[in-house]
């Protein structure tokens, strides 16, 4: 017989998600490609659980909220340190987490990073569109308070943990290695020198759909308007106010000037409001 193990949100939490692989098959259309905002972590938490890839689980941002589990399954903490307790007792994260009859799971502020993944092995009951269970289309399921979830598991996944990846030093700005986009040529070399000495600050307006850069010193670019071009997670935009660095949830146009192409996701998007970053051009394509 399977077991199930039924996950109900009790308290108030904001910036919790429900993500997998997303819709990336439909930006013509129009539709966010979605997945997580830090895919590395979220696939940690998949794997620990012997899940296919791309496979549900909850995206938790700055804080973790509380959880009550009923029933026997398993379940894995990932991504940011939020201080996670299971029936009061701290748990480490990483590691496979074995669950029966009544329990409780409860994560406060991050205390490094900003975001934290929940996976629970099984098959997830939420509602699929496009292939997804992600928000942001009608029928999606969203994570409110009391929001229940049964996963049934037919099968134990066998003892596994992995090592927490290190978390770079707080005191100095992250380093993103960037290519240039299409808009990059426009730029003058002056501009281009402004852009990547520039040290930027995480702004609080930022969220999945774009992290928001306050630069050090006023932007010294002028820059004609463009048409509305195709854009993809992790382009960097150039607004008046500065620089925009797009997310899994971002729109699929935009009519500012695309200036750099961020490959990898996570670590940026692990920045909490008020960190710092500088962008590193890779030096094997710029001109």
């Amino acid at each position: 017989m399977a077991d199930t193990l039924i996950l109900r949100r009790i308290g108030s939490a904001q910036g919790v998600y429900l993500v997998d692989h997303g819709r990336p098959g439909y930006r013509d259309r129009g539709i966010a490609q979605g997945g997580p905002a830090d895919p590395t972590a979220a696939a940690a938490a998949v794997r620990l659980l012997g899940q296919q890839p791309g496979s549900c689980c909850l995206e938790l941002t700055l804080m973790g909220g509380a959880w009550h589990f009923s029933g026997r399954g398993q379940i894995a903490l990932t991504g940011a340190d939020m201080g996670w307790r299971l029936n009061g007792e701290e748990v480490a994260r990483y590691r496979l987490l074995d669950l029966e009859g009544e329990n409780e799971l409860r994560g406060g502020i991050a205390r490094q990073q900003c975001r934290a993944y929940l996976g629970v092995r099984g098959q997830w009951a939420v509602p699929r569109v496009l292939g997804s269970a992600e928000a942001g289309l009608p029928g999606a399921a969203t994570i409110a308070e009391g929001f229940t979830l049964c996963v049934t598991n037919p099968q134990p996944a066998g003892p596994h943990e992995e090592s927490p990846p290190p978390v770079p030093d707080s005191g100095k700005p992250t380093l993103l290695v960037v290519q240039p986009a299409p808009e990059w040529r426009l730029l003058e070399a002056r501009e281009r020198e402004w852009l990547v000495e520039q040290v930027y600050t995480v702004d609080s307006r930022s969220d999945r759909q774009g992290i928001r850069l306050l630069p050090a010193t006023p932007a010294e670019i002028r820059l004609p308007g463009i048409l509305s071009s195709p854009v993809l997670p992790g382009t960097v935009q150039l607004s008046p106010a500065g620089p925009i660095l797009l997310g899994p949830d971002a729109q699929t146009v935009g009519g500012y000037p695309r200036v750099l192409q961020l490959a990898e996701l996570g670590a940026a998007f692990q920045l909490r409001p008020g960190a710092q970053l500088r962008f590193v051009v890779d030096q094997t394509v710029r001109s």
